[in-house]
């Protein structure tokens, strides 16, 4: 059964304001980055690692009658036009702040919203911490019995891990807590999560926030343990006269060194 705790939490960490120009073709942003980190319910009395740091905003609006107009903002800005924005009705937007490494950290998505022409239309946003693993990058090779998670989430939340291998998903159980939820800590932000061993192969992780359903996702090979993730070096193969022999490898390179020796 879930168990977390259920804490009211603050989830904003920029307002984001859009207001639309009288013109009724532009959106003016204004972003509030007093706060330009995230999650917004951490500590902020310590320091703070700068992969929690907005970077950069993508600001993606969007329709049923015209192409995805996406811009891209510096963290730093405190207001700029988005335009060529076509008059309607029910216009998505949607705002993803990234950290230095191009992570998304905090999102949020708002469905329905009018665009008129001569009028003005505020629409304020408050972003939703997006929970995301960073000691693991997408494309790793790590080997199975050291695979451990260490994430940021929104504090006392309730983060999950789901694996998907050979076409199944099972939601992950930590093996310190015996859960299948962790909450990241507000000192920092942080989680850990360490799995139970999981089969050799390529697995998808998506790391998600029971509580908002925000989720990022990360592909790891697991490798046999006494491997070296992305190493595969012969120690040394040689053709006698008895025969062929290699050591430390189990491949292609071995059928060579047979068909040297016939």
């Amino acid at each position: 059964m879930r168990t977390y705790k259920n804490v009211m939490r603050a989830m904003a960490v920029a307002s984001v304001g859009f207001l639309a120009a009288c013109s009724g073709d532009k959106l003016q942003t204004s972003l509030s980055l007093e706060n330009a980190y995230c999650p917004a319910g951490k500590d902020v009395t310590g320091p703070l690692p700068d992969v929690l740091k907005i970077e950069s905003y993508t600001i993606t609006i969007s329709g049923d009658d015209f192409e995805p107009i996406t811009v891209t903002l510096d963290g730093k800005t405190a207001s700029s036009p988005v335009e060529d924005i076509p008059k309607g009705e029910n216009r998505t937007l949607l705002i993803e702040a990234k950290n230095n490494r191009g992570q998304v950290i905090c999102r949020r998505e708002l469905t329905g919203i009018e665009i008129k022409g001569g009028k003005i239309a505020l629409v304020e946003i408050s972003l939703l911490a997006v929970p995301f693993v960073a000691n693991i990058s997408n494309g790793n090779v790590v080997t199975q019995t050291r695979l451990v998670f260490d994430g940021y989430g929104e504090p006392v939340g309730a983060v999950e891990i789901i694996d998907t291998f050979d076409g199944k998903e099972t939601v992950l159980t930590d093996l310190i807590t015996s859960a299948d939820l962790v909450s990241p800590l507000v000192k920092d932000a942080t989680f850990k999560f360490k799995p139970a061993v999981l089969p050799i192969g390529e697995h998808l992780f998506t790391v998600r926030d029971f509580q908002t359903g925000e989720q990022s996702q990360v592909t790891v090979t697991l490798v046999a343990p006494g491997r070296t993730p992305g190493t595969g070096l012969s120690v040394t193969g040689k053709v006698g006269v008895a025969g062929v022999q290699t050591v430390g490898r189990d491949d292609v390179f071995v059928e060579a060194l047979e068909a040297l020796s016939r």
